[in-house]
């Protein structure tokens, strides 16, 4: 009976989601709207700082996730250097000597990753956690397109194209920043 009242407990503990919830990306707005957004090599982890350089130059700089310490690291920054855009990345950080585009907010905090594979960028949140996670949306014109694998779930009707795990964007519309 103590054993079946303990089940019953942790199956309702581990149904609730205190202080969680779906963020949205609005990733025209967050691309116009970063602080920084640079390509930038990855050197090291350290609890909850990645340390990396900016392509092109000496600097070595550090930065804290919002996550705080990260959360199955080894598992998490496991992404193949050739990569399928397909593949699911939401809350993956890059793995170490890995090249990526970061996108920093007002906050100084990393909102997005992207990856390029030939003339696009492949972009996804380091921050999204299960039962969390996040929801891009974006519009339904050039430079955005649909992850290969959101295109079944997606309503034709609508403006805006969504999809869970981030989007696809052309990276001649990418513009830099400090």
């Amino acid at each position: 009976m103590r054993t079946i009242v303990i089940l019953v407990l942790l199956v309702i503990l581990t149904s609730f989601n205190l202080g969680k919830k779906v963020s949205h990306i609005y990733i025209k707005d967050e691309l116009h709207n970063a602080k920084f957004i640079k390509t930038i090599i990855v050197y090291n982890y350290s609890d909850s700082t990645m340390l990396y350089g900016i392509i092109n130059s000496n600097d070595t700089l550090n930065i804290k996730s919002k996550r705080g310490r990260f959360l199955n690291l080894k598992e998490s920054i496991k992404i193949k250097k050739e990569f399928d855009v397909s593949e699911e990345l939401a809350g993956k950080w890059p793995d170490i000597g890995q090249n990526v585009l970061m996108v920093v907010d007002t906050t100084n905090a990393v909102r997005l990753f992207g990856l390029r594979k030939n003339n696009e960028y492949r972009f996804w949140d380091p921050n999204s956690i299960p039962y969390a996670n996040s929801i891009f949306i974006f519009p339904k014109e050039k430079p955005f397109k649909p992850l290969p694998i959101c295109l079944q779930y997606l309503d034709t009707k609508n403006e805006y194209w969504n999809c869970s795990d981030g989007c696809l964007i052309d990276a001649d519309a990418i513009e830099l920043k400090n």
